[in-house]
């Protein structure tokens, strides 16, 4: 069994380490380049260890079985249409794509049987593991930016500077994810823990070194829910002590930035407005203007390959939009129309809300802890995308966390729609 578990540690392991991207950042950089080099070369090797051990573990755990559902067959026909589109529009690179995209679907179609399987225990080990392991690629990209600040795209701008990860990891994703871990499990253990005190102050410098607005906002959302939702410890006295230590660190927090030190990081010292959506918006009138008259898309990565970067610069608010480095969207759902067309684009948002209404209600039925932290993590995921689409590019952290994530809060789902029905039984 021990064995069996590093097989399943070690898979997690290998899904959840970049790297994120496999084309080269420079001055020059153009998205649609497409570059491949020798991180996109271990990524395909890593998938096919993963591959193997998933095998070894089907082998040896009997009680993993494969049943379809609502969730796998619309992800399914969603990676048909993604095929279709590319034959459709003649793009032999995005049918490429999408089948090292396709590895994300098989990974969660196993991970979702086999968490199935576990205990509520072996959920926070699962869970602990994933945050372990983002905590670490958080220190290898501060280290790198100070040593190889190209690699981790660490640089300085006229008026401000920030990290956004490059090649190493998804470093406007990942502090994100192990700052709502960890504050879930501070608020959640018996005493203050040391240990998540750290992860939470290493996630905050992070989100900070990301300058990204949207994702503070996240997380200030999301915190939010964590700490006032009727969890089973919330009438625990230490909680209480907990949120009140939060409220204290956040009041210092405020009073030590002033208020034009707030506005200055919240504008990017004064570059944008405070409700800027850095160009967002013609893209995303673009890209429905683009969909209007078809069915089908133009195929997975056609974005960055063919579609964004062939257009001229746009301006908004006396700023030019340089279109060669868009390269998508900057929407996950607005990518899977682009991508696969109509019908996919209206599944995955039925999926997605199908997901936070069906764990919302389990929440109410059950208040299990663990899908209060899968709900708040799936919601938060579901924010972040309205901004960005790296949950669909095949190579990066964020890709591998959103198959993961979507296996554990389906699992325990089902674990606990099992659990209800079996005591409707028992009472009739």
């Amino acid at each position: 069994m021990k064995i069996l578990k590093n097989k399943i540690y070690i898979a997690l392991i290998l899904f959840l380490l970049g790297p994120p991207a496999f084309r080269n950042y420079n001055l020059d950089f153009h998205a649609s380049s497409g570059d491949s080099d020798i991180w996109f070369y271990i990524k395909i090797f890593s998938y096919f260890v993963i591959f193997f051990l998933i095998f070894e573990i089907k082998k040896f755990n009997e009680l993993i079985t494969y049943q379809k559902s609502f969730i796998s067959i619309g992800y399914f026909i969603g990676i048909i249409f993604f095929f279709l589109s590319s034959l459709i529009a003649d793009n032999k690179f995005s049918f490429l794509y999408t089948g090292f995209y396709t590895f994300g679907f098989v990974f969660y179609i196993f991970l979702k049987e086999l968490f199935k399987t576990l205990d509520e225990e072996n959920f926070i080990k699962i869970i602990k593991i994933v945050n372990l392991i983002f905590i670490c690629l958080i220190l290898l990209t501060f280290f790198l930016s100070f040593t190889y600040p190209d690699i981790v795209g660490s640089r300085k701008f006229e008026k401000f500077s920030r990290i956004s990860g490059n090649k190493f990891s998804d470093f406007k994703f990942i502090p994100m994810i192990t700052f709502i871990i960890s504050l879930y499990f501070f608020l959640n253990s018996n005493n203050f823990e040391k240990k998540q005190i750290i992860y939470l102050l290493i996630s905050l410098i992070a989100l900070i070194s990301s300058y990204t607005r949207s994702i503070i906002f996240i997380c200030f959302f999301i915190s939010l829910i964590l700490i006032f939702f009727p969890t089973i410890n919330r009438q625990n006295s230490i909680y209480k002590t907990k949120v009140f230590f939060i409220f204290i660190i956040t009041s210092i927090f405020l009073i030590l930035f002033s208020k034009d030190s707030l506005i200055e990081f919240v504008t990017r010292q004064g570059t944008v407005s405070i409700y800027d959506l850095s160009g967002r918006n013609l893209i995303w009138s673009y890209s429905l203007e683009l969909m209007k008259d078809r069915f089908f898309g133009y195929g997975l990565g056609s974005g960055f390959k063919n579609i964004f970067t062939n257009l001229e610069n746009m301006e908004f608010n006396y700023q030019i939009l340089i279109m060669k480095n868009i390269g998508s969207t900057h929407n996950f759902f607005l990518e899977i129309l682009v991508s696969g067309g109509w019908l996919p684009f209206f599944l995955v948002i039925i999926i997605h809300c199908h997901i936070l209404l069906a764990t919302f209600q389990n929440i109410l039925k059950k208040k299990n802890n663990v899908l209060i932290l899968l709900f708040s993590l799936f919601l938060c995921v579901n924010c972040y995308s309205l901004f960005e689409v790296h949950t669909l590019v095949p190579a990066s952290n964020s890709f591998a966390f959103y198959w993961i994530l979507l296996s554990l809060i389906t699992a325990k789902n089902l674990q606990i729609n099992d659990e209800i029905s079996r005591k409707k039984l028992n009472h009739i």
